[in-house]
């Protein structure tokens, strides 16, 4: 299982940002940002506004189409919310076998 900070570097790859990225988004020092990936300090008040910018730190896995789409840069978060919403109940509507048994 990957470390939280670990996580939060995956994320940052998959969205093509920087530390500095982030720690202007989430309004901390680049220092903060850089505790949290390196697993020295957790984000407590920030952790919601992480998972907000990254759904997938929420905990549980996700397919591998799912972080593609979080990644993308050209729709909004709702969009991509509503992609993986249709799309994991397609997938259920052909599979109904397969999504019971996970």
């Amino acid at each position: 299982m990957a470390t939280l900070g670990e996580q939060i570097r995956d994320a940052l790859d998959r969205r093509h940002m920087d530390q500095a990225d982030l720690a202007a988004l989430m309004d901390v020092s680049v220092r903060a940002v850089n505790d949290w990936v390196n697993d020295r300090a957790r984000p407590r008040n920030r952790m919601g506004a992480l998972k907000a910018w990254a759904p997938e730190l929420a905990g549980g896995e996700q397919e591998p189409w799912e972080l593609e789409i979080l990644a993308l840069t050209t729709i909004s978060e709702s969009e991509k919310a509503a992609w993986i919403e249709h799309l994991k109940r397609e997938r259920a509507s052909a599979h109904p076998a397969r999504e019971r048994a996970s």
